[in-house]
């Protein structure tokens, strides 16, 4: 998904839009006057496939941005500043129902696994790539002022941050 946005251009010209110093700098959906960019559908929540390669939500790792519904991840991602495994889709136990499974406090015993593995809040955000190089440039990004800005009340960059073009290196 990511690389085909890529392929397609989409980055060029967006900004990171979302800048929250000890957790994670956010891009890849608003040009710099704040216009939303047109998507393809969402992509297939694909959390816990990626949790099961090993990859999780810490510092320099890029995860697919999304609404409240896992099911909504377009274009826009986020790179990590901070470890976040609380990012992370929550491990549901084996079974159907599941036996006994702890979240929060609370204790909930013979669910359907269905009822768990597609909750909203049990979903988390799926992790997809690392910076392998130019966290030094995040860094900078993270550390940046912020304040208002276009349709957003807080966390937007005083000082607009480009992506001027985004590019396939093999």
């Amino acid at each position: 998904n990511f690389l085909q946005y890529v392929t397609d251009k989409h980055y060029d010209g967006t900004i990171f839009h979302r800048v929250i110093g000890g957790f994670m700098v956010q891009g890849g959906g608003f040009d710099a006057s704040y216009v939303q960019k047109p998507t393809r559908p969402p992509v297939v929540h694909e959390g816990r496939q990626a949790m099961e390669k090993g990859l999780h939500n810490v510092a320099g790792t890029l995860a697919m941005a999304r609404t409240s519904d896992p099911q909504s991840a377009t274009a826009q991602f986020f790179i990590n500043v901070a470890d976040n495994r609380r990012l992370d889709p929550t491990f549901i136990p084996p079974g159907d129902p599941v036996n006994e499974f702890h979240y929060n406090g609370e204790i909930f015993k013979n669910v359907p696994r269905a009822d768990l593995v597609n909750s909203p809040k049990l979903a988390g955000y799926t992790v997809f790539g690392k910076v392998v190089s130019g966290m030094e440039v995040v860094n900078k990004i993270k550390a940046t002022p912020t304040g208002s800005g276009g349709p957003f009340g807080s966390d937007v960059p005083k000082t607009p941050i480009l992506i001027n073009s985004a590019t396939l290196v093999k």
